[in-house]
């Protein structure tokens, strides 16, 4: 079992270039299809998703002042929805022989 972050779609470059989003494990995330790819690749069987909930951006941002922080991002705030909307956790199961 295993649980990590994901990403429904690809993040937009102010974010996967931004220190706050690769210290939150956000940056660096691979997309949903990908990671259950790569575990398959890597030998486990019987892959399945048991969660799957929205990570909200404001939880990847840990300044105290969100909105300062996404200023520097240089992105509206209905781009920021629009990624927050992509960001995914999940909890996983495999088996591994």
């Amino acid at each position: 079992m295993v649980s990590d972050i994901v990403l429904l779609k690809e993040l937009p470059k102010a974010i996967q270039e931004n220190v706050e989003a690769y210290a939150g494990c956000i940056s660096g995330a691979e997309l949903k299809e990908n990671y259950i790819e790569l575990m398959r690749k890597s030998g486990f069987k019987e892959v399945k998703i048991l969660q799957e909930k929205v990570y909200p951006l404001y939880y990847i941002i840990s300044e105290p002042d969100t909105k300062e922080t996404i200023d520097r991002l240089g992105m509206t705030l209905e781009q920021v929805k629009e990624a927050t909307n992509s960001i995914v956790s999940i909890s996983v199961s495999a088996l591994k022989q």
